[in-house]
């Protein structure tokens, strides 16, 4: 309600969303769209068989890094993290309310 910078949320949010108090701005699973604070090298998807793939797709989204190991979800690894993990689709919305 009160904070004034973008913010990700989820795709559900738009049955909630109200035009005049949230601008959105973009869809949050592009580079082209948010700009990422971390570039991850030698990246690989774990499938939830535990079968390891290569690609760089999580360069190209919102990702999370999280100590623990996910069990029961595909997920990614890079040599410059811990594991990453690729949420749904976010959109990128800024309240208007707070806009100068």
């Amino acid at each position: 309600m009160d904070y004034d910078g973008y913010m990700g949320v989820p795709i559900t949010f738009l049955d909630k969303y109200n035009p005049e108090q949230f601008e959105i701005i973009a869809l949050g699973n592009s580079r082209d769209n948010f700009t990422p604070n971390k570039d991850y090298k030698n990246t690989y998807k774990i499938m939830k068989n535990g079968e390891k793939k290569n690609g760089n797709a999580i360069n190209c989204v919102l990702a999370i890094e999280t100590d623990k190991k996910p069990t029961d979800r595909i997920h990614d690894i890079s040599d410059n993290s811990k594991f990453l993990i690729a949420p749904y689709a976010r959109i990128i919305i800024k309240n208007k309310r707070l806009q100068k």
